[in-house]
């Protein structure tokens, strides 16, 4: 994305270079913890912890953006995390008895959160492909030094893998996200991500044949009032 940059560096000031900084901080520490605490827990469990990142996104926005929070927004919230968990376990109790992974998950949503409520100033000022590149290329160099294997598979397959995460999930998914965040506010931006796992699950069926129980569309269902309650909260606002 960084050939559509059209941010003069050299006008920055050194508030905003510190933010762009703090933001690819910020990145980083959602996306390492995450990448480590996945593969040690459930999906769904980690699907699930990691969808609280809205919540603390409305309470840094809050805190640092000063976005009022509204009891329909709050309650949305709560529904949104109650039906992500319908969604993924059901009525059943959850097992987080791998506390470290719980522990990365649960870090990585915080960070999440807090680098959606720091870039939002950032995004309303410069253009969101502007902002997510920089952002993006500074948390690469960030990450350079934790790579441990750079060897792959070289086959078709794998690089059309890469090459998706690379444009599709990275370049054009977070480009939507951060446009769409220039123009709402943090509540009902990040409270898209309580539809990620029931997504998530959705392409599981298509793709993989998975069966899902009468408890995923009900969570479903309940994923989708949450959005529409923030969503119709911040026009209400406005």
């Amino acid at each position: 994305m960084l050939p559509f940059c059209k941010i003069d560096l050299r006008k920055l000031s050194r508030r905003e270079i510190f933010t762009l900084l703090f933001c690819a901080f910020s990145i980083w520490a959602a996306f390492y913890p995450y990448h480590k605490g996945v593969p040690l827990m459930p999906a769904s469990s980690s699907a699930l912890i990691f969808c609280l990142n809205p919540a603390f996104a409305v309470l840094f926005a809050h805190i640092l953006l000063k976005e009022k929070i509204s009891p329909l927004i709050l309650t949305g919230l709560t529904l949104g995390i109650a039906g992500v968990y319908v969604s993924t376990h059901g009525f059943t109790i959850p097992d987080f008895s791998q506390n470290y992974a719980s522990v990365l998950l649960l870090i990585s949503a915080v960070f999440f959160g807090l680098y959606v409520a720091i870039s939002k100033k950032l995004v309303s000022k410069y253009s969101s492909i502007s902002i997510t590149s920089l952002v993006f290329i500074l948390c690469g160099i960030f990450m350079i030094p934790f790579v441990q294997d750079w060897d792959f598979p070289r086959d078709v397959r794998s690089i059309s893998i890469i090459a998706y995460l690379v444009f599709g999930a990275t370049a054009v998914g977070y480009f939507c996200f951060f446009y769409a965040l220039k123009r709402v506010s943090v509540a009902a931006g990040s409270s898209i991500f309580f539809l990620k796992p029931v997504l998530a699950a959705f392409f599981a069926f298509l793709i993989l044949r998975e069966t899902f129980e009468f408890t995923y569309f009900l969570g479903m269902a309940v994923s989708m009032l949450a959005l529409f309650m923030i969503l119709y909260a911040d026009k209400k606002k406005k």
